[in-house]
């Protein structure tokens, strides 16, 4: 699979504040898709502590066909 799309929708939040330096580990989850949409379940930890989770949503293009209503053409 091809990797792009754009930031459609954040749902971040941030439990504690981080300060360098430090090792951030990132992971995501697809949990849905919805035409070109694609929501992921996010999380962001230092040392195993989760310093912030939540949800992202893609808008990519190339997946899942169109007609999703968000309007604009794929290049």
């Amino acid at each position: 699979s091809e990797g792009g799309g754009v930031l459609a929708h954040v749902d971040v939040r941030f439990d504690c504040p981080v300060a360098p330096p430090a090792e951030i580990t990132l992971r995501s989850r697809l949990t849905r898709t919805m035409g070109a949409l694609q929501q992921f379940e996010v999380s962001a930890s230092v040392q195993d502590q989760v310093v912030a989770s939540g949800s992202i949503t893609l808008h990519r293009p190339g997946v899942g066909g169109g007609g999703n209503g968000l309007g604009g053409s794929a290049t």
